[in-house]
């Protein structure tokens, strides 16, 4: 098949971290799909999405992002959006500054900046927080601080490391309401890792992988998601 035909094309993408190997591995994926990756830690589900955001350089194979061969890009190039597992907020910036932080290289007219910002807090919700420090946020708080930040840049692929892993019930509501608003209108390509298969669950639409020792294996693909 064409790669045109994929939004996200991975082929025989293998990686190596410490004593840790990744892959080979391959994925097809179209616009819009949404992908749970389940597998126990260790496995290499975070590897895999650092070397999909250009974080860990990949040893082989190659990573395709609507026909663009991105392998070899810097993170800032790639057009990937990473939300790690503890958010990584800037401690000495409020929210609104974490949030339009990545916004300063892209030169945009203000109008265009203010509509980004404007969206990415619609879509996670955090209207709200604008204003708070980081230290004062909530796990939950601050993963959705973290996703908008990652959303306002548009990214083509957005990584999500655990986003539900250690989140209370009404956290996890929030964030689970953040990413079903993300999905009506997303049309990059989403990859969410998890150890939990519970976690999956609360995304029934979703496509369905897991990882074993480094392989991916696909367990589900439908036609729409």
């Amino acid at each position: 098949m064409s790669h045109t035909m994929f939004h996200l094309e991975v082929s025989a993408l293998t990686a190596q971290a410490g004593e840790f190997r990744l892959g080979p591995v391959e994925l097809q994926l179209p616009a819009g799909a949404y992908l749970v990756i389940m597998g126990p830690s260790g496995c290499g589900k975070s590897t895999l999405l650092r070397t999909m955001a250009g974080l860990e350089p990949a040893a082989s194979g190659s990573i395709r992002l609507g026909g663009e061969d991105v392998t070899r890009q810097p993170p800032q190039r790639r057009g990937a959006g990473w939300v790690p597992q503890d958010a990584g907020l800037f401690p000495h910036l409020d929210v609104r500054r974490n949030v339009t932080f990545g916004l300063r290289y892209l030169n945009l007219p203000a109008a265009e900046a203010a509509a980004r910002l404007d969206e990415a807090v619609t879509v996670t919700g955090i209207a709200g927080l604008l204003t708070r420090q980081p230290a004062t946020l909530s796990g939950g708080e601050a993963r959705r601080v973290a996703l908008a930040r990652a959303l306002i840049l548009k990214p083509r692929l957005l990584l999500l490391d655990e986003p539900l892993g250690m989140l209370d019930a009404p956290a996890r509501t929030a964030l689970l309401a953040a990413l079903d608003r993300l999905r009506r209108g997303w049309t990059g390509v989403t990859l969410h890792v998890t150890h939990l298969e519970e976690e999956a669950r609360l995304l029934p639409d979703a496509r369905r992988a897991s990882m074993t020792a480094g392989k991916l294996e696909m367990k589900s693909l439908k036609n729409e998601v």
